[in-house]
């Protein structure tokens, strides 16, 4: 029965995906908050309202309240955040910028992950953005406009597509909106960017704004060599100087990155693929990886996507002194199912380590204002886990003995019919393996559905 639901909602959200292209207005003009511009001098409020309801059956396959500590079922989430940005000029030295913003955020009811099982109602108000800079303009002309950028404060800050650095807090708990996730820099951060031609060169500093407050202290380099239309190249390496945590402090990263589009003839293909490694003494040794291609049918009614992707995050073996577990770091959303891989599993249950996933996907386009994607997820661990170790961070996955998680299928319907205004409506589905049932202590299985829907204002 929870199949048949599952399948009947599919077909509904993507009857009413259809319904909401076919009465796709033609596009406005976007609304510009600007209070003050002269060249490149400007100050401008930003305003972000978003809101999302979600619904749950048969949440943790029927045993949300032994795994949670109370049943899940409906819960709201919203988030406001108001901010203030600018620039002056200062001639011929360039111009120094800023930003600042605060976020009110709020839960109410259980989340699907149970992170505010200690507060139905929890939220608060804090700042986001805080930070300064400054852009050299053309005081080196030789080099381009703007080649040389330097910042420092509470800022956002991205590696690549985020696989390990793009989200720099963390939310749920006390702090509310967990699904929403509205707090994204970090913490303190200090970024020297120089950008020339095709190459960018990155050097940084980033602390978390993480909840508990982890104390992590990150240095490390980032370069970039784009080739046009054929993609982008990139290496990564990640200091952590001193953590509270003390399998993070020490530990040294290593990443390589391509996304390209390498045929000239047909730059419908795309590959991507990224590999990185983590070596922290004689403590651990861990790495992570990717890979992906897709094709776009460009000359297609809708202009269908196709795409797949392995990715492996590395698991630790009980029977080793050295820990192979793989630290995420601050890895974040860049597209559904990416990096929180499928939206329950990525979501809710499980973090990027000790995994093995396949997605597979395909995306189309009834109107310009509509992205319609169907999401196939299969699940696995790398390691079982037998017998409980020191290092294990859940006493519940001692009792796993079997490699295979489950499998999760996403329906996700994105419309924005005005550059200020989107929503999205997804409906999930996760069938338990032997490794989930066994972590739920339950022979059950039930289907694990998930309904949400958002929306966002924005300026």
């Amino acid at each position: 029965m929870p199949r048949c639901s599952s399948l009947l909602a599919l077909l509904a959200a993507a009857a009413l995906a259809r319904e909401a292209a076919a009465a796709d207005p033609p596009p406005a003009a976007p609304i510009d908050l600007t209070l003050y511009r002269d060249g490149d001098t400007y100050l401008r409020p930003t305003l972000a309202l978003e809101s999302a309801i979600f619904a749950e059956h048969d949440a943790w396959h029927g045993e949300s309240r032994s795994v949670l500590g109370d049943a899940v079922g409906y819960w709201w989430e919203w988030a406001f955040t108001g901010g203030l940005e600018g620039a002056l000029a200062l001639g011929e030295f360039g111009s120094v910028f800023g930003r600042a913003s605060a976020i009110a955020a709020r839960s109410q009811g259980l989340d699907a992950a149970g992170s505010n099982v200690d507060d139905r109602y929890a939220g608060d108000v804090e700042f986001d953005d805080a930070c300064l800079g400054w852009r050299s303009g053309e005081l080196f002309p030789s080099l381009g406009h703007d080649a040389l950028e330097l910042s420092v404060g509470k800022q956002k800050y991205q590696v690549g597509n985020g696989f390990l650095v793009l989200d720099g807090a963390s939310d749920g708990g006390e702090r509310g909106a967990f699904w929403l996730a509205p707090r994204k820099a970090f913490y303190m951060s200090a970024v020297a960017r120089l950008t020339t031609g095709p190459y960018r060169a990155e050097l940084f500093y980033l602390r978390p704004n993480d909840h508990p407050f982890s104390g992590t202290d990150a240095v490390g380099g980032n370069f970039e060599y784009a080739a046009g239309e054929t993609g982008t190249i990139g290496l990564t390496y990640l200091k952590v100087v001193g953590s509270q945590e003390a399998s993070r402090a020490g530990l040294n990263l290593f990443d390589w990155r391509a996304a390209l589009t390498p045929l000239p003839i047909d730059r419908a293909l795309s590959l991507g693929a990224e590999w990185a490694l983590e070596l922290n003494g004689s403590r651990s040794h861990a790495a992570a990886w990717y890979a992906e291609g897709g094709y776009t049918f460009e000359q297609s009614p809708w202009t269908p996507f196709v795409g797949y992707r392995y990715s492996q995050f590395g698991g630790d073996r009980p029977s080793t002194a050295q820990s192979e577990l793989w630290d995420p770091l601050f890895y974040g959303y860049n597209d559904w199912s990416t990096w929180y891989v499928g939206e329950i599993m990525g979501n809710f249950v499980a973090q990027n380590r000790d995994l093995r996933m396949q997605t597979v996907r395909l995306q189309v386009h009834p109107r310009d204002s509509v992205t319609a994607q169907l999401i196939y997820n299969y699940y696995a661990l790398l390691e079982p886990v037998s017998e409980l170790a020191a290092r294990d961070e859940n006493p519940r996955a001692a009792n796993i003995h079997s490699h295979h998680l489950g499998q999760s299928f996403d329906l996700v319907t994105d419309w924005q019919p005005v550059s200020w205004l989107s929503f999205t409506g997804i409906v999930s589905a996760l069938d338990p393996g032997a490794g989930m049932r066994q972590y739920v202590e339950s022979d059950s299985r039930a289907w694990w559905l998930h309904f949400m829907l958002y929306a966002k204002v924005s300026f």
